[in-house]
């Protein structure tokens, strides 16, 4: 009778091992929750890390895709001028992704001539001595889930969208996201 219970009891608890591991290594996804604009920390993210990508937008819309063309006014118009009316749209999430007390910031870059028809980038911006640099970019950018598993002590993302889905993982080699 003893061994019995014995059996039973070690049955018991390999089952019970078995179930703790099986849900430690289950993911867990949490949909990024962007918002429009930026606070203060971000926008030293975005002024620091996406300085050169806004600037380039800029001069690509200014003398290549938009003003470079003349305004559109109707014929009985006879004084047709033009203003500048560039725009970039930042919605952005600000999340620890490797645990160290800093925030991330994901930028989704909405700016003229530079989001398709299959939607926008976001950037994965990163303190790095007191600048912050790119340490990933994920096409579409809009949908973006954050995992409870990591892959090199930064947690994976994965993007999700109609026709497709894929995962992004940290590279460490690389420093940055490989999706």
């Amino acid at each position: 009778m003893y061994n019995k219970f014995m059996r039973l009891l070690f049955a018991i608890s390999i089952l019970l091992t078995s179930m703790q591991m099986t849900s430690a290594e289950e993911e867990v996804l949490t949909p990024l929750q962007f918002q429009e604009g930026a606070n203060a920390y971000e926008v030293e993210a975005i002024s620091s890390g996406l300085s050169d990508l806004i600037k380039d937008t800029f001069e690509h819309w200014f003398s290549e895709s938009h003003f470079i063309y003349p305004p559109r006014c109707s014929s009985d118009v006879n004084d047709c001028r033009k203003n500048l009316d560039f725009n970039i749209k930042f919605e952005t999430a600000s999340v620890d992704l490797n645990n160290d007390g800093k925030l991330e910031v994901i930028v989704y870059y909405n700016a003229p001539a530079y989001c398709g028809s299959g939607g926008c980038n976001s950037y994965i911006l990163e303190e790095d001595l007191g600048s912050f640099i790119v340490i990933g970019e994920v096409f579409p950018g809009s949908k973006i889930n954050i995992s409870n598993l990591t892959s090199n002590s930064y947690r994976n993302l994965h993007y999700y969208g109609t026709n497709s889905s894929y995962s992004c993982k940290f590279q460490k080699d690389k420093k940055k996201y490989k999706c």
